[in-house]
C-alpha cells in the first residue's frame, strides 16, 4: 500500500491517457458497448496498464528529479544519464505527448 502511495501522483497524472489510449489500440470498445463483461475488461486491462505506467514514469521522472532537488544530502543522487539534465526530461516528455496524441488521432 505504501508503493501505490508513491506512485499516487504518477497514477493521477496517467489514468486518463491510459483509458484514452486503450480502446485506440483495440484493447476494448470505446463507449456504448453492450458487450457482456466490458466494465470487467476496461478495468481488468487499464488498472494494470495505469499501475505499469505511473511505475516507470515515478521511477524514470520523478524519482530523479526529487533527488536532483537535494544539493546538500549525503545521499547520492541515482538518476539515470537523461535525467540529469531537465532539457532532456522535458524533450522526452514532448516526444512522448505527441506520439500519444498521433495515436489517438
Amino acid at each position: 500500500m505504501v508503493w501505490l502511495g508513491l506512485i499516487s501522483y504518477s497514477i493521477y497524472l496517467v489514468h486518463v491517457p491510459v483509458l484514452v489510449l486503450l480502446p485506440t489500440l483495440g484493447a476494448y470498445p470505446i463507449q456504448g458497448s453492450d458487450a457482456p463483461g466490458s466494465l470487467t475488461r476496461v478495468i481488468a486491462l487499464a488498472v494494470p496498464a495505469t499501475i505499469a505506467t505511473s511505475a516507470a514514469f515515478y521511477y524514470l521522472i520523478e524519482r530523479p528529479f526529487q533527488a536532483s532537488g537535494k544539493r546538500g544530502s549525503r545521499q547520492p543522487v541515482h538518476a539515470t544519464w537523461w535525467a540529469r539534465n531537465p532539457l532532456t526530461v522535458l524533450s522526452v516528455w514532448a516526444v512522448l505527448q505527441v506520439l500519444f496524441l498521433v495515436a489517438v488521432s
